[in-house]
């Protein structure tokens, strides 16, 4: 296990697993997260409550809601978190590491969430960022910038 970073540096990492509800795929994302010696993960779209796997290497603190709309953070097991805090519909999950707020979010998507992400972003993710003191937030926020992003024709420029 590589030392415990100083505490002004951390690799933090947020990755949309898509469910991963396959268990033979999790080695996969342990290597991942272990080769690139991430001491913080955060994920979207978990649809598992617990990873006998991943929790060989570390602290799994996993908030998984219906139809997989769960956030969970792994974090590197010689770092101390002294706080985790969780929306209950598995959207969000906040933790207090090193001084510094974490928050991993899976926003509500497509046309019939819209509302629900315009609540969530106005209401629920700034409940929980209060005070706002070195914070950092992100994850999935299921959100287009523009409209040729929705196409099923644009593509990205080289």
């Amino acid at each position: 296990m590589p030392p415990s970073p100083p505490k002004s540096s951390l690799k933090v990492a947020s990755i949309n697993i898509g469910g991963l509800c396959t268990p033979l795929l999790r080695p996969k994302l342990l290597s991942f997260c272990r080769e690139n010696s991430f001491d913080i993960v955060g994920l979207q779209k978990v649809a598992f409550s617990q990873c006998d796997i991943l929790e060989t290497h570390f602290n799994c603190f996993l908030n998984t809601g219906e139809k997989k709309k769960g956030t969970a953070f792994l974090v590197r097991k010689d770092i101390v978190v002294s706080e985790v805090n969780s929306k209950p519909n598995g959207r969000l999950i906040k933790l207090k590491v090193c001084g510094l707020t974490l928050i991993n979010v899976y926003a509500p998507s497509g046309r019939r969430g819209r509302e629900l992400r315009s609540n969530f972003f106005k209401s629920t993710v700034p409940a929980y960022a209060h005070p706002i003191e070195s914070v950092v937030i992100f994850g999935d926020f299921n959100f287009v910038d523009d409209l040729a992003d929705r196409s099923a024709t644009s593509t990205i420029p080289a």
